[in-house]
């Protein structure tokens, strides 16, 4: 039979611990382990009747959308090694395309370019073409009927040639006949004792002949019918600068008595219409 002690301070409160126990005491037992669900429900207050956007509410904060590119990490800023790798292959690419883009239209601009410049140097061509000059017998005033050894310069251009120059083999040296402007499809016959003097020679006499079409360029055309760009001298009288170097024989005075078609009609020209204004032969 056990005894209460009034002055034991644990024996009206079985479950308090006393103050001072002594050594040889046995510990007390530990409390059994709660579950995890009674101890969360013993912890959290009851939620029961609270729905469920009231108590989301007020137990976190209202959610704020934030930019992907702002959440990613600092090695996926960038997409991650791979995709900035990829990033910067396709950026290359797009960059030599743009190269490649500009060189393809500048390369299309020059060509271009130079395929107009040799249509327009062909055109021009063709305009120096129809200007000839041949010897033989000179034309008449009768259909079909041939007259004296001449010199004969068609102009079939549809505009008159300027600047012209004749020039002549005189035994060994040039004889250079000044003869201005020719009208436009024309056939201009020239006596060729006018150049030579009598007797008129059997052999070609003719040299070239120099003349600048209606837009100002020059042109040399030779006897043999070669036909070039050529920069023709302005007639100045005896202080005319003469081309050298293009392996013509020396030149003599320069004769300008058939720089006008009065004069050149006074020596014994023959002028008539071209058949026509085509190319010349």
């Amino acid at each position: 039979m056990t005894t209460e002690n009034p002055d034991d301070p644990t024996a009206a409160d079985p479950s308090a611990e006393p103050k001072h126990r002594r050594p040889e005491d046995p510990a007390p037992p530990e409390p059994p382990p709660v579950p995890e669900q009674a101890r969360a429900a013993r912890q959290a207050p009851a939620t029961a009747d609270v729905p469920e956007q009231v108590r989301a509410a007020g137990q976190a904060p209202a959610a704020v959308d934030v930019p992907e590119q702002v959440t990613a990490l600092p090695d996926q800023a960038g997409g991650g090694p791979e995709s900035r790798a990829g990033r910067s292959a396709v950026e290359k690419v797009q960059a030599w395309s743009a190269v490649v883009s500009a060189v393809l239209s500048v390369a299309a601009i020059v060509l271009s370019t130079m395929a107009f410049a040799d249509q327009r140097g062909r055109q021009q061509k063709q305009i120096a073409a129809r200007v000839s000059i041949v010897e033989g017998l000179l034309p008449t005033r009768v259909e079909g009927q041939l007259g004296a050894p001449g010199i004969v310069i068609r102009n079939r251009a549809p505009s008159p040639i300027f600047k012209s120059w004749l020039l002549v083999d005189r035994a060994g040296r040039t004889g250079l006949f000044y003869l201005d402007a020719i009208p436009p499809c024309v056939v201009l016959g020239l006596p060729k004792e006018i150049f030579t003097g009598k007797p008129v020679p059997d052999r070609k006499v003719v040299v070239a002949l120099w003349f600048a079409d209606d837009e100002g360029r020059g042109w040399q055309r030779l006897a043999g019918g070669e036909l070039d760009p050529f920069a023709v001298p302005i007639y100045q009288g005896a202080a005319t600068a003469l081309p050298g170097g293009r392996g013509l024989p020396p030149a003599t005075a320069i004769d300008a008595t058939l720089n006008s078609e009065p004069a050149r009609l006074a020596r014994g020209m023959v002028i008539r219409d071209a058949s026509d204004c085509s190319e010349a032969n």
